[in-house]
């Protein structure tokens, strides 16, 4: 999963509040802004490997692909929509909700 959120803080908690339901499912990627989450949401979406982050939050076990990206209350919808448009494309052989 890629998880996107304001702070680490309140990322660090969501990914306690995951385990262990989804375990097998890891946060591979924690990410700030949208505007960081529109290249690097991209990029993980390719299967790119090396991916830059702001974060130290997150397995940064590329090999897999994500399979469910979770935003916070922080991302308004211009934010989404941002992020929505980058991405546009890099998923067509597979969905990610």
């Amino acid at each position: 999963m890629i998880l996107c959120g304001q702070t680490e803080q309140i990322g660090q908690g969501v990914i306690a509040g995951l385990k262990p339901e989804y375990e097998a499912c890891p946060v591979i990627h924690f990410v700030l802004t949208p505007e960081g989450g529109s290249s690097q949401i991209s990029l993980l979406l390719r299967g790119e490997a090396a991916v830059p982050s702001a974060s130290a939050l997150g397995s940064k076990y590329y090999s897999r692909p994500p399979v469910a990206l979770i935003t916070g209350g922080g991302y308004d919808n211009d934010g989404m929509a941002a992020m929505i448009k980058a991405c546009k494309g890099e998923s067509s052989n597979r969905r990610v909700p």
